[in-house]
């Protein structure tokens, strides 16, 4: 009984380091903290952003990207989304050239 205790102590730990090392070596509180560093920082530019996967499905949009893009969704409805649902190219640009006549 005490040798299975054991062992299943020495599996959790290292199923705990190997967790450990795929959040590259960062603490849970670490963890936390960078990703509320990341989402203020990310508002917080005055540009507009959107950050991609691979599938080119959306990870992250900030505010201002939404209201250059006319997007009433929060930022959560648009996550997992493929970029080109959301951004058409070609209304966008000719949104753009419309301002630019304008002034």
């Amino acid at each position: 009984m005490a040798l299975l205790l054991l062992v299943l102590l020495y599996c959790a730990r290292r199923f705990s380091l190997h967790i450990k090392k795929q959040m590259l070596n960062m603490e849970p509180q670490q963890l936390s903290q960078l990703l509320i560093q990341q989402s203020v920082l990310f508002e917080s530019v005055f540009e507009g952003l959107i950050a991609i996967d691979s599938h080119h499905r959306i990870t992250a949009i900030n505010q201002t990207a939404r209201r250059l893009l006319n997007l009433s969704q929060p930022e959560s409805e648009l996550i997992g989304y493929a970029i080109h649902h959301v951004v058409l190219p070609e209304a966008f640009f000719l949104r753009c050239a419309a301002k630019k006549q304008k002034r």
